[in-house]
């Protein structure tokens, strides 16, 4: 018997009958199933868009500040309308209230990552970003986005074009406009039921107590004038509040350099430099957690130069948009202040929700120091014995990268050192803060061999303009350390 008589007779018999039946009655109850939940999903997509309507078309347009001709809603065409500046003041810091189903889709991705309790930190949570250029309204951004409960934007500065290779909101439109009314626009336009209260105004340490009022549970210090800067941090040092800070994002284009780490751990970058140098003038040497790039400055991308008949014009200050502000440009690769402000959101966040993480420069970079420290005193120890040790490895540290600047100690190149190495600068007096420097490989034995061990002085060796400008570096760290009483 073939397998077609076989199929035959099955077909025809009482078993293969019933076999077919329970077939096509399994196929129609997986039909009928699929069907209703395909048509449950349809009506619940089609209830969820008319309450989305509905919120819009019962929402006043100059409430959302929309710049359009015109908004279409179910087919219908409403015009917009510009809210004038006391219905702009009425609708700061407000928010919209919207359906939490809503709600729940928009951060249903946050959910999934940070859990229903993390999350509902996030909602909780009041942040205040300072400065709102490209760095600055990138992390506003994605702390919009993201759901933190309400957020205060302050800036004084206003969009222009330029600005808008850079900026994480700002369109044509918003030329001319406060930067803060052009971020709180875009957000309202996405997540409408975060509290947004933007402030048009220049951060002054007279201002600090009114302006970053409310308890915030981090600020963001976005800003880029060295001094407001200092004066930013330093508040919020001083009074317990968390403040996360952005170092220097111009003329860098590497993004794999990208970084966070604790202030006293930057290196390469010539704003934290700064920053850190001024802090410690306050008394604050460590605990801001800051984001910044290891890559070196590209000097072919330095300030903008002014042209000349502007020189000739006189008077180039009154240019700046404020009395000690910079007049000149930076040149800005628009990724990289867009990359600082999502890092900076990213660490943000995760520590609202409770969550750690580990920055990998934390971690490493004491390691480069205590190799650097313990190969000092192995090669002291080496030309002149056992001697009390008088510098801890945060002192090396501190030398190596506040005093000589990361570079080698050598007129007139002070090459970055490949290979440092850090010995005593006079043979004649142990390591200290006061008799130390910082060499190249190759230097540090041509040092050994005619200073350490050959009797000659270091200026005999490395010439008069080394030796003053190291006598010179022993002698702020001297002045800086008696006014700190370290």
């Amino acid at each position: 018997m073939t397998w077609g008589d076989r199929l035959a007779a099955l077909l025809t018999s009482s078993a293969g009958k019933a076999i077919i039946l329970a077939s096509f009655a399994s196929l129609g109850t997986a039909t009928l199933i699929l069907g209703t939940q395909d048509v449950r999903r349809r009506a619940y997509r089609r209830t969820l868009r008319q309450e989305v309507e509905e919120e819009v078309r019962e929402q006043p347009l100059d409430t959302l500040d929309l710049l359009i001709d015109s908004k279409q809603v179910s087919g219908r065409t409403t015009p917009a309308r510009r809210a004038t500046p006391l219905q702009q003041e009425d609708e700061n810091d407000t928010a919209r209230e919207m359906d939490q189903a809503i709600i729940d889709e928009h951060l249903a991705r946050n959910y999934a990552f940070m859990g229903k309790e993390g999350v509902q930190r996030v909602r909780d949570a009041f942040v205040i970003v300072v400065g709102l250029g490209g760095v600055g309204s990138a992390a506003a951004l994605m702390l919009a986005r993201s759901g933190v409960g309400r957020i205060r934007l302050i800036d004084f500065d206003q969009c222009t074009l330029s600005s808008l290779n850079r900026h994480a909101t700002a369109t044509l439109a918003d030329v001319g406009l406060p930067k803060v009314k052009a971020c709180q626009r875009a957000f309202r336009a996405i997540a409408p039921w975060v509290r947004i209260d933007a402030r048009v105004e220049l951060f002054r340490m007279q201002d600090a107590d009114i302006l970053l009022a409310g308890d915030p549970d981090w600020v963001i210090d976005a800003i880029d004038n060295v001094e407001t800067k200092i004066d930013l941090l330093t508040y919020c040092h001083h009074k317990g509040i968390k403040v996360f800070a952005s170092m220097g994002a111009a003329s860098k284009a590497d993004p794999s350099r990208v970084q966070i780490a604790d202030i006293s751990a930057t290196d390469e970058d010539p704003l934290a430099r700064a920053v850190r140098k001024k802090l410690r003038t306050r008394g604050i040497s460590q605990g801001i957690p800051v984001v910044y790039s290891t890559e070196r400055p590209n000097p072919d991308t330095a300030l903008v130069p002014l042209d000349e008949e502007v020189y000739q014009a006189g008077k180039v200050t009154e240019l700046s948009a404020l009395e000690a502000f910079r007049v000149r440009i930076l040149p800005v690769l628009g990724p990289i202040p867009a990359m600082f402000g999502q890092a900076i959101a990213a660490h943000v966040l995760t520590s609202l929700a409770g969550m750690t993480t580990a920055p990998l420069a934390t971690r490493l970079r004491p390691k480069a120091y205590q190799k650097l420290s313990k190969e000092m005193y192995a090669t002291d120890e080496r030309l002149f014995g056992s001697s009390p040790r008088m510098m801890s490895d945060e002192d090396v540290a501190y030398m190596y990268e506040e005093v000589f600047n990361g570079r080698s100690a050598i007129a007139p190149l002070h090459l970055i050192p490949q290979r440092p190495l850090c010995l005593r600068w006079h043979a004649d007096a142990p390591l200290s803060r006061s008799n130390f420097a910082v060499f190249e490989a190759s230097e540090a034995q041509t040092h050994m061999s005619r200073v350490l061990q050959g009797g000659e002085t270091p200026e005999q060796v490395w010439g008069k303009q080394t030796a003053d400008m190291i006598q010179a570096r022993f002698s702020n760290d001297e002045r800086l350390r008696r006014w700190l009483e370290v």
